[in-house]
């Protein structure tokens, strides 16, 4: 019977007959499961509180610029991968021979802050990649007066807000140490660990998951794109041309993947795997 648990269950069987649970016995492994899911619940409450109250938005959609859209549907990156499509049709940079080479080209003029801080890394760098583009414009103050401005108009988290969704991630911590301590003295005891550890594996998983959580958006924000979404439905498979920088803010990458492609692919845009935010 000892010989049939261990082959079933992960368990180890002691002597005598006797079934020696060690730390993955039933009680503490089923008792660390409900525990992880209650606190999984805590942690997703603490996250919505954090992110503030699911108040309606204080501005039309039709009174964000372009910069302010994209921001909100994805960050940094998004304000990038907007601004190259929009030099671009605006021939203020030019595809090179390479996909994501860019250089250079006419006159800047009537660019937002945003697009001129992209533009200036361009330049500098020779790539329009929009992923390490961001990289280098994270701490750009334009980009830091765009962000500050939509968190006056609480459509963007405040830093303290952010703090505070990743903070939920500590909820987790308690469980994990008593789980460890388990873990180690089962271990010297020869125990069946697997269950406990597999446990302990996704608890890891759902605190690194609320740390990750980290939108661009407030709720007030949420409702305002899903607002502009809706409205704009049209710019979902890309729009005209004068359209597209517009449509890869509502909708993001995909947007320019379904309208033009092979541009997309010239701008240094990802394959089809991108997703709008």
């Amino acid at each position: 019977m000892a010989g049939a648990v261990q082959a079933g269950g992960g368990l180890s069987g002691g002597s005598g007959g006797d079934v020696d649970w060690g730390a993955s016995g039933p009680d503490f492994v089923i008792g660390y499961a409900l525990t992880l899911l209650a606190l999984m619940v805590v942690a997703a409450f603490l996250v919505r509180w954090a992110r503030g109250p699911r108040e309606a938005p204080t501005v039309s959609p039709n009174a964000l610029t372009r910069d302010e859209v994209a921001y909100l549907t994805g960050g940094p990156q998004r304000v990038v991968e907007t601004a190259v499509v929009h030099l671009h049709a605006r021939e203020l940079v030019a595809t090179g021979p390479t996909a994501g080479a860019l250089t250079l080209t006419g006159l800047p003029w009537l660019l937002s802050p945003a697009e001129s801080a992209v533009r200036a890394r361009i330049g500098a760098t020779g790539t329009g990649q929009p992923a390490r583009l961001a990289g280098y414009l994270a701490a750009d103050p334009a980009l830091a007066a765009l962000r500050a401005h939509l968190v006056r108009q609480h459509l963007s988290p405040s830093p303290e807000q952010v703090r505070a969704v990743r903070l939920a991630a500590l909820v987790f911590v308690p469980l994990f140490a008593v789980g460890l301590r388990r873990v180690v003295s089962g271990h010297a005891r020869h125990s069946s660990l697997g269950f406990l550890i597999f446990e302990l594996v996704v608890t890891i998983v759902a605190a690194l998951v609320v740390i990750a959580v980290s939108s661009p958006r407030t709720p007030a924000g949420d409702r305002l794109v899903a607002q502009l979404r809706a409205d704009r439905a049209e710019l979902r498979t890309g729009g005209g041309p004068d359209e597209r920088a517009l449509a890869v803010a509502v909708f993001g990458p995909p947007a320019l993947l379904a309208a033009a492609p092979d541009l997309a692919r010239r701008l240094g845009f990802p394959g089809p795997s991108v997703r709008g935010g």
